[in-house]
């Protein structure tokens, strides 16, 4: 997959891996009422990574829309002063301040820029308009809805393949799609289990999946021995705790354990698709 990565007042051609030169994104900057048009190549062959050298902290990348609405780039974060994020065309942007207002998230909670940024994205919705509830655990709909929502599909057409996802229930798409494409599978005997808990180390599988379903590079292992509970990671499970650890999308506990068994919060959640999505954007 070819990506561009580009300055906000350059462009011209950039070069693959081969050597040949390819035409390169091309933004142009409107001072006035502060967004860019960003043109990408016409020979792209997936969808193309931008970067530029404007945004702040906790900023939205938006695009604007043909009917005039707007939408959040969800595969976007500003890091270093730059934004990156990932189109599928043509488009204009711009930069839009956001802060959660749960009145359950205090500002200065080790999750709060983690909830800014899963609920700016809409990936993770509070249970309420003013609460988000972060200790409560996390279930199998309420993650793979969350990954479904950051890839942003097509509408899922096929017949539900699991008897405890009833039509038109909220978790829906994400059940048939995480399925369909290997990341959430169900128990074997027809049943997704959408209500069931969550662990540590599920969490690190249905990333791992998606990751190589994005073709990214997946390549790094950690050893696991420095927790005091590394024997109690599955079998099954090993491999994508081993890589999660060693791109620092989960970590272990002050205590030195690593708890992969333990069910996740919805804070814990939050922070670990955080996390992915910057290594996405790497």
């Amino acid at each position: 997959n070819w990506t561009w990565s580009i300055g906000s007042s350059l462009g011209g051609l950039n070069s693959n891996d081969s050597g040949e030169e390819r035409e390169s994104v091309m933004v142009e900057q409107n001072k006035q009422n502060h967004t860019y048009n960003v043109t990408l190549p016409q020979d792209r062959e997936a969808d193309v990574k931008v970067t530029l050298a404007d945004g702040k902290k906790g900023q939205l990348v938006v695009m604007a829309q043909e009917d005039g609405s707007e939408k959040v780039i969800r595969k976007a974060a500003v890091l270093d002063g730059k934004a990156r994020f990932f189109l599928k065309g043509d488009a204009m942007v711009k930069f839009v301040d956001y802060a959660s207002n749960f009145c359950d998230v205090a500002k200065d909670a080790w999750y709060k820029e983690a909830v800014d940024f899963v609920s700016g994205r809409e990936l993770f919705s509070g249970v309420a308009v003013d609460r988000f509830v972060p200790e409560e655990t996390l279930s199998r709909s309420m993650f793979v809805t969350a990954l479904y929502r950051l890839e942003e599909p097509e509408i899922q057409t096929l017949n539900l393949p699991f008897a405890d996802v009833p039509a038109g229930a909220w978790y829906e798409q994400g059940a048939v799609w995480g399925n369909l494409v290997g990341i959430a599978k169900g128990d074997g005997d027809g049943a997704f289990r959408p209500d069931a808990v969550v662990t540590r180390e599920e969490l690190a599988v249905m990333l791992f999946r998606y990751g190589k379903m994005l073709n990214l590079s997946m390549s790094g292992r950690d050893s696991l021995t420095q927790f005091a509970d590394s024997s109690d990671v599955s079998d099954w499970a090993r491999d994508a705790m081993a890589w999660a650890v060693d791109c620092g999308i989960i970590n272990g506990d002050a205590d030195g354990s690593l708890m992969p068994q333990g069910a996740a919060t919805r804070a814990e959640a939050a922070v670990i698709l955080e996390r992915f999505v910057l290594f996405l954007l790497q």
